[in-house]
């Protein structure tokens, strides 16, 4: 599996942007709810989420770990980070911290961030744009079979199945 980088709002500020504002506050409990409840069914609580953050910097972060061999468990120190403690991980220091707790220099990461030029994603959007990605989540399977959204497990199985009986035919 590769995971690969993508700004589903760039536009949102350092800050951030509050969730309430951006879908109404009642269609945004209501969407919250039922976040948490897909997240029980595979063992994650979603906390705080008041607040969408502005993910480029911690992409950039992501991929200084990948390149320290320690892409996997950044990645999932962000995700908690942001879902499960309602932390803004488009804070600069959030990320030096989350990196500094999986084994990442700090300086190193903060160099990194501040210093990588956007062509380092280049080949992720070229990806992005040859498989019409809009969406996250969204697999691609062998190259060809696309599934988006976090509730598609069943069609993700199903992919996957086909995927493997291309391959052993």
């Amino acid at each position: 599996m590769e995971w690969i980088p993508f700004e589903l709002h760039p536009g949102t500020s350092e800050e951030g942007l509050l969730l309430a504002e951006k879908f109404g506050a009642n269609d945004f409990r209501m969407k919250l709810v039922d976040l948490k409840e897909r997240g029980r069914r595979f063992g994650y609580e979603y906390a705080g989420m008041e607040r969408m953050a502005n993910s480029h910097k911690a992409l950039l972060a992501e991929l200084y770990a990948v390149e320290q061999q320690h892409g996997e468990v950044f990645r999932d120190e962000v995700y908690h980070a942001y879902f499960e403690d309602g932390q803004n991980i488009g804070q600069l220091e959030v990320l030096l911290d989350i990196g500094e707790k999986v084994g990442l220099n700090r300086k190193e990461l903060q160099a990194s961030i501040q210093e990588t030029n956007n062509e380092i994603f280049k080949p992720c959007l070229e990806l992005i744009d040859k498989y019409e990605v809009n969406s996250v989540p969204t697999f691609v399977v062998a190259d060809h079979y696309k599934v988006m959204g976090s509730d598609k497990e069943d069609a993700l199985r199903k992919a996957i199945e086909k995927a493997m009986k291309e391959q052993s035919s």
